[in-house]
């Protein structure tokens, strides 16, 4: 095994056996790696005080050359004081569950996580950012959503969303199946030019929807099942 140093944040914690859990996180280049924390879960153990999620933390590790084995936690050290309360935060939960389950890597991902866990810390509405994550995710995937009109005329009077076009329809070119409500459509226009100061708005129940159509699309397109989260 080869000793690593690097600066990231802690995405998921699963426990192992009686006393050791296996940790991941994303470093500052956007790699998300793996590694048992050994006792992390006894009383006395200085690691686990220093797991703290939303905090920059330092990782030193032992990385396993064996792609199908987890890496071993030497050590780890909080460089900030943030502490969130991850079983109430679900933008947190939803950020780190959605990074975990990806297994992304690069800068950019970084900085998507980054950019995203600033607008938690300064307490802006969770669903808003929700939507902004989910949105900035499918982007940075790949998946180009054609937000500016209707995807086929360019028509700005849109009625609905077309799922094979990725994008608005008029009226006109309306064959969807779906039935987006035009509060939907709304949202999905406003995150679409980066205003996200407009979904305030709107209520809990619109951008729930949104939230449950950008998770049907990231399903459906990029693989990754994000239903349970609706459970917070």
């Amino acid at each position: 095994m080869s000793e690593i140093i690097t600066k990231g944040y802690l995405i998921n914690v699963i426990d192992y056996e009686l006393f050791d859990q296996i940790i991941t996180f994303i470093n500052e280049y956007g790699n998300v790696f793996s590694c048992i924390a050994i006792g992390s879960r006894k009383i006395k153990s200085k690691n686990a005080r220093q797991l703290k999620f939303g905090a920059l933390l330092e990782f030193d590790f032992f990385m396993s050359r064996n792609i199908d084995k987890v890496g071993r936690l030497k050590k780890v050290v909080a460089l900030d004081n943030t502490s969130f309360s991850f079983s109430t935060n679900n933008g947190l939960i939803v950020l780190n569950q959605l990074f975990f389950k990806a297994k992304c890597s690069g800068k950019d991902f970084y900085n998507m996580y980054f950019n995203n866990l600033e607008l938690l810390k300064n307490n802006n509405d969770q669903n808003n950012v929700i939507i902004k994550i989910f949105f900035e995710f499918m982007l940075l995937s790949g998946i180009k959503l054609k937000l500016n009109g209707c995807s086929i005329c360019h028509n700005r009077k849109i009625i609905n969303f077309d799922e094979k076009e990725m994008g608005f329809v008029c009226i006109e070119h309306n064959t969807s199946q779906l039935n987006i409500s035009p509060n939907v459509l709304q949202i999905l226009y406003a995150i679409h030019k980066n205003k996200l100061s407009l979904l305030d708005r709107y209520s809990y129940n619109d951008k729930f929807l949104v939230i449950k159509f950008l998770m049907y699309l990231i399903n459906s397109y990029i693989g990754i099942n994000l239903y349970s989260l609706l459970l917070y």
